[in-house]
């Protein structure tokens, strides 16, 4: 379950693009109230429904989930990867999707001084993120990961947030390294 505009849906869509796995894509209003709160305790979107499973709400937890057993999360660097999974929802992704939120639903000005905080909070996130990347090619090991998956999407979507990263040269080498996939897959595919 998921909404086409979401940075952490899109985290599901690549993954599931990279490992060219089939899937069917429904959004909250598919289904009736009751029914999305039955699948998704918080009410918020991904939610992976498998068959014989119970629901699993959260990107970085279906990241884990669908990437197991392939080549997106190699068992030496697992630990590693959801490290990276982790760091990313606590310390960057919320400060590039809040202002991008605010900025889309047109409540940036009412939410300037916090906006202005997240940015803050995000080029230092980034700036870290840098420093990796200047060392390394990919988050973990020496491969493409469910790690590179999680932390690209609200890196790619930080101009939306009103977050210039044209002077982080080794995240936008990053980026283009991710783009060049050939399973990569846009935010929003034309139609």
């Amino acid at each position: 379950m998921e909404r086409p505009l979401s940075g952490n849906c899109w985290k599901v869509r690549l993954c599931l693009a990279e490992l060219q796995s089939p899937y069917l894509s429904l959004s909250p209003e598919d289904l009736g109230a009751a029914e999305f709160a039955a699948l998704s305790r918080r009410r918020r979107v991904p939610v992976l429904i498998e068959t014989a499973r119970p629901p699993l709400e959260e990107s970085a937890a279906i990241l884990m989930r669908l990437a197991q057993g392939t080549h997106l999360l190699p068992d030496q660097d697992r630990d590693v990867i959801l490290s990276w999974l982790i760091w990313d929802q606590a310390e960057l992704s919320k400060a590039l999707a809040l202002p991008r939120f605010y900025a889309r639903t047109g409540r940036s000005d009412c939410h300037a001084e916090e906006i202005a905080r997240l940015q803050d909070q995000a080029h230092e996130g980034l700036s870290f993120l840098e420093s990796w990347l200047i060392e390394h090619d990919w988050l973990a090991g020496r491969c493409f990961t469910a790690a590179d998956i999680g932390v690209f999407c609200y890196v790619d979507l930080a101009g939306e947030a009103g977050i210039d990263i044209s002077h982080y040269a080794a995240i936008n080498a990053w980026r283009n390294r991710i783009r060049a996939r050939p399973f990569w897959l846009p935010l929003v595919s034309d139609p």
